[in-house]
């Protein structure tokens, strides 16, 4: 799944599994991280706390489709996969996040097909 031949904004992009590890991904080549590995880590957490939060409202809503925050300096966007795995991808700020979106289910759904 190559979530950087999308758009030159995507900063970032991996996908974590249910106990927070790396499966795929990483930082773009041509990126600077904003922060630490620490606080990387602890960004991590604090997604995946979030959509399992999200999840205990499922049965009524639906399916959490992305969430996305926006910061002064990135945009965060979660995107729930298969078997409970969180694809997270930060992009820039000037960036249009409902493009990247739209783009990025794409790739999750032929991705999911192929698996």
């Amino acid at each position: 799944m190559d979530i950087f031949a999308l758009d030159s904004s995507i900063r970032f992009a991996s996908v974590y599994n249910k106990h927070g590890e790396v499966i795929a991904g990483g930082m773009s080549k041509d990126k600077v991280s904003l922060v630490n590995p620490e606080e990387a880590r602890m960004s991590i957490y604090y997604s995946k706390q979030t959509f399992e939060k999200h999840k205990n409202l499922s049965h009524r809503v639906g399916k959490e489709r992305y969430s996305m925050t926006e910061y002064d300096k990135v945009k965060m966007i979660s995107i729930p996969v298969q078997n409970d795995d969180l694809l997270l991808v930060s992009i820039e700020t000037n960036a249009d996040h409902f493009k990247m979106i739209n783009h990025m289910f794409k790739v999750v759904e032929s991705h999911s097909k192929e698996n």
